[in-house]
């Protein structure tokens, strides 16, 4: 397979308390999830999320929280995002 086009970008979404979904813009089924990080403390890009949260989008401008861990105090999030084309 020849990959013609690879995006990274990033979206801002908010955390909640426990698994779900939760809203972010712009994410197309199929796109690879890169990492989560949280903005609200120092360590937010040493602190990954990733893991919190599904491998690959299952749903369009949404991304399902696998883990029941509450994030309503790591606001913004933000997702880094891979696409392929």
């Amino acid at each position: 397979m020849a990959l013609n086009n690879v995006t990274v970008f990033y979206t801002s979404l908010t955390g909640a308390g426990g698994a779900g979904a939760k809203s972010a813009p712009g994410v197309l089924v199929g796109d690879l999830v890169l990492n989560v990080h949280s903005r609200a403390n120092a360590s937010a890009f040493t602190n990954s999320l990733r893991a919190l949260f599904e491998n690959v989008i299952t749903v369009p401008d949404q991304i399902q929280q696998v883990a029941t861990v509450d994030l309503a105090n790591e606001d913004p999030l933000d997702l880094f995002i891979m696409r392929l084309s």
